[in-house]
């Protein structure tokens, strides 16, 4: 394409172009009127030697008129300002998948456990992965702060849990099990049992463990209730397990 260009958009002076620009097939430029806009594509179309290449026009009927580009739609206005906006449709299909990403983890999704650097790091990172397509969920983990370690006289032993029937503790997954109920800043993977459900949840907590799982288990347990409603387990439950009236069945995962 780039040798009909040659010999046609940037030699031919019946043509002045402000703007001209093409990915793939698609091209953009910017013409006083229509009739020097199909002009343009009539120089393209007859450099081509063996006749096959044949071009379509969009052209505004005025300027608050949009066009679509790639997935893009674009006018000039009055002033020749470009102005660009996303096409609603893909707007909202970005946004449905972000959403669902952000709420619920599947079986092939994949947790990529990183240290926490700062925020221009972390977001290269986001960016990476959004840009792969990759089915991966970053989630970071702080390090150990100098105040938990100052604040406590044997900041090296491993907390031991106080509660009794403790429910983390029997979630726990005991032949994976990288840390107990007690453990803060913790990254974890949550997984439905019902009926051998096997989805998944991953998130993480600078809390103790304990406290964000019962969170999670009184949603699970209460799917109907109003302050659980939005709730990733909730809505797992009230979906998929709409007749189940006991206890959820989860297992947990300290990563």
């Amino acid at each position: 394409m780039w040798k009909l260009e040659r010999a046609s958009v940037y030699v031919d002076l019946r043509i002045t172009l402000p703007t001209y620009s093409r990915f793939d097939d698609d091209r953009n430029g910017t013409t006083s009127n229509s009739r020097k806009a199909q002009q343009l594509c009539n120089l393209i179309e007859q450099q081509d030697p063996d006749k096959l290449i044949k071009l379509t026009l969009d052209f505004p009927s005025s300027c608050n008129e949009y066009i679509p580009f790639l997935n893009t739609e674009v006018r000039i206005d009055d002033e020749g300002k470009i102005h660009s906006r996303v096409i609603e449709a893909i707007k909202d299909k970005r946004k449905r998948q972000r959403k669902r990403h952000k709420t619920q983890t599947s079986d092939n999704t994949a947790i990529l456990k990183l240290p926490y650097i700062n925020e221009a790091t972390s977001r290269k990172f986001r960016d990476a992965v959004k840009h792969s397509e990759l089915t991966v969920k970053i989630v970071e983990k702080p390090g150990r702060r100098l105040k938990d370690l100052l604040t406590d006289s044997r900041p090296l032993d491993k907390a031991k849990c106080t509660n009794k029937n403790c429910r983390t503790c029997e979630s726990l997954s005991p032949s994976l099990d990288n840390g107990d109920c007690m453990s803060r800043n913790t990254i974890y993977k949550i997984t439905c049992t019902l009926d051998n459900c096997l989805e998944t949840y991953g998130g993480k907590t600078y809390r103790p463990l304990y406290h964000r799982f019962d969170e999670h288990y009184r949603s699970a347990a209460n799917p109907t209730a109003k302050s659980y409603v939005d709730k990733p387990l909730a809505k797992h439950y009230r979906d998929k397990h709409p007749k189940h009236n006991g206890n959820p069945q989860l297992k947990l995962l300290s990563l």
